[in-house]
């Protein structure tokens, strides 16, 4: 049982409360919101359904976080697309036409946390987005 009625007062069953946590977005930025809002949207629709109870709720809602966090992922800019700010440029770090990444630090490579070298017990390079590996932004 999900909801139950207690001197009345409506609770929620403690698996439900704890997942529709991972549907709030009051975090994300605005164009991220908007995708992640329509999934709570049906998440809540799906808890206040009585029809809609027992094991298989949580499965949907399971499935439903999934989903959401692989739309609001899709929703993300890609490498080619993630802007660089000027502000995070130190004045320091200009050289002639170039400028050091400051992400990587001008190595090109930064920490890939998603692919783990398990010899090493540390995560694999990968090439930095911010600077596309060149190690270097272009000013011009």
């Amino acid at each position: 049982m999900r909801l139950r009625r207690c001197r009345g007062v409506v609770t929620m069953h403690k698996s439900v409360s704890q997942i529709l946590r991972f549907f709030e977005y009051g975090h994300l930025p605005e164009h991220l919101a908007d995708v992640s809002g329509r999934f709570r949207s049906l998440a809540l629709w799906l808890v206040e359904h009585d029809e809609l109870d027992g094991p298989e709720l949580m499965v949907a809602l399971r499935k439903l976080l999934e989903a959401k966090d692989a739309a609001v992922r899709s929703a993300l800019p890609t490498p080619d697309e993630e802007l660089v700010d000027p502000g995070d440029v130190e004045p320091d770090l200009v050289v002639a036409d170039r400028v050091q990444c400051s992400r990587c630090k001008g190595s090109g490579r930064v920490a890939d946390w998603r692919n783990w070298n398990r010899e090493r017990d540390e995560p694999y390079p990968r090439p930095c987005p911010a600077c596309r590996g060149r190690g270097y932004l272009a000013t011009t």
